[in-house]
């Protein structure tokens, strides 16, 4: 059995927001800025380490799932 792949940065992000009843902006105090939050959003822009540190204290989720995440949309 093949172990899965980590879904795009965008669209786990997006999960994260639906899932928790949260609006784009919600995720600023995360990115930084709203145009960071544009770029990530659409695949534009990986997250910083920082940014990783924010998302998995925020969500719980571990953070090498958001790093090959965003390695993942860069590709």
């Amino acid at each position: 059995m093949r172990p899965r792949k980590a879904p795009p940065l965008p669209d786990l992000l997006t999960y994260l927001v639906e899932q928790n009843g949260l609006t784009r902006a919600d995720l600023v105090p995360l990115l930084g800025t709203a145009s960071r939050v544009s770029e990530v959003m659409s695949g534009k822009g990986e997250l910083s380490m920082t940014m990783v540190k924010r998302f998995r204290e925020r969500f719980h989720i571990p953070a090498d799932l958001l790093i090959s995440a965003s390695e993942s949309a860069a590709a």
